[in-house]
């Protein structure tokens, strides 16, 4: 009444104890609705649109009950693994789970792009059940049945914290991420059927590359005298290389060697990189996406991502190893500030740049003490991540 606004809205204020202080007011339902609706059995949005028709509310206060509990869970194109900053990109891959028990609010569908310069939030997964603890599982299982590839998203972030044991009790408050977000994001050690997955599809391409000329010396079944000779595959993931030793034929399947274990893998394509694995007793469905050249591989398992690249024995010569003190945008956005100058010399730790996105700013460092080298952009600049910024060259260089 003191503002004259009628219609749906939410106003917020900071509580302290008797006191209370006004932030904002959204003149909008807010993005949690569907919990609301869920436990209610009310559409709000159709409430919204009669109040602004001039209806009166459907119901008064005491008239609404509440059943059951509900969760939502928010898919973001976002990195949690890098202070939760967006990403951008192509959606290549997007399912949702088939359960009519699980409601799914989105306007993203696989080919349409996820752009830095909006909202990078990409579905809302709601469930509901009789209490908590159904709910809670039930929203683990509809998050494990999605599958998404493209930008890096925070699906798997989402999953391990629904399962997570401070989730799971229920003793979790508003600090909880800023305070032990390690141990809910875990070790993320790459899965046996991930690194199977990498290294069978990789294994058949090399196998069919080499059958594609023809006749028996084409052959690249590994055949010799007395043994069967293996192939070697350099597999990187999260910054961590492992040799893989394949031997066996993507038909009869692959026996795969990392120096610690062993396993027994076999990949079959069911359909556009849709892909059926057994590894030993494991059998799991999931989608592969392989980039233009074919050293990287997107491997998308129920509820995670896993990005591998294969590496060649060529590669050491070629690159020269230049890369050492390169800085690069980690994140999609728009460069606020360059704060050096070529040359410049710089402490560990040193604001070099700032970068903006999504309404977030964030300070890039200098990786360790040196004198900055070549500046690739100026403020002002728009860049997609993993984007060159400048170079940082060591005191000792």
């Amino acid at each position: 009444e003191a503002v004259d606004y009628l219609g749906a809205g939410t106003v917020e204020f900071l509580v302290d104890g008797d006191e209370f202080f006004f932030l904002e007011m959204n003149t909008r339902l807010q993005v949690e609705h569907p919990v609301t609706e869920m436990i209610t059995g009310l559409d709000l949005v159709e409430w919204q649109l009669r109040v602004a028709a001039g209806h009166p509310l459907p119901l008064s206060q005491n008239q609404i009950r509440a059943q059951g509990h509900a969760m939502e869970a928010r898919l973001y194109a976002e990195d949690p693994e890098r202070g939760f900053v967006p990403s951008s990109g192509l959606i290549k891959q997007l399912v949702f789970p088939a359960d009519p028990d699980v409601r799914v609010d989105t306007g993203i569908e696989a080919g349409d792009e996820v752009s830095m310069h909006y909202d990078p939030m990409i579905a809302k997964l709601i469930v509901h059940d009789s209490d908590r603890d159904r709910c809670r599982a039930r929203l683990s299982r509809a998050l494990a049945a999605c599958f998404v590839d493209g930008p890096t998203t925070n699906l798997s972030f989402l999953q391990r914290l629904a399962d997570a044991p401070v989730f799971v009790e229920a003793r979790l408050d508003t600090g909880l991420l800023d305070r032990d977000l390690d141990s809910v994001i875990g070790d993320n050690e790459l899965p046996d059927v991930a690194l199977a997955a990498g290294a069978c599809y990789w294994s058949s391409v090399v196998e069919s590359e080499a059958a594609s000329g023809g006749g028996p010396w084409a052959q690249a079944d590994g055949w010799r005298v007395g043994a069967e000779e293996a192939r070697s595959l350099d597999i990187e993931c999260q910054g961590e290389r492992l040799n893989v030793q394949a031997t066996g034929s993507a038909a009869d399947g692959y026996r795969l060697d990392t120096g610690v274990k062993t396993l027994s893998a076999r990949l079959t394509a069911l359909a556009d990189h849709h892909y059926s694995l057994a590894v030993d007793d494991q059998h799991c469905h999931l989608f592969l996406f392989a980039s233009a050249d074919g050293m990287q591989l997107d491997v998308c398992l129920p509820g995670q991502r896993w990005r591998l690249q294969r590496h060649t024995r060529f590669e050491a010569l070629a690159a020269g190893g230049a890369a050492d003190g390169r800085i690069i945008a980690p994140m999609p956005g728009k460069v606020l500030e360059i704060r050096v100058s070529a040359d410049e010399s710089v402490a560990e730790g040193q604001t070099v740049a700032v970068m903006e996105a999504m309404k977030m700013e964030l300070a890039i460092k200098a990786p360790f003490a040196g004198r900055v080298g070549q500046i690739s952009v100026t403020a002002g600049d728009t860049l997609e991540a993993d984007a060159p910024l400048l170079e940082i060259v060591a005191e000792d260089h």
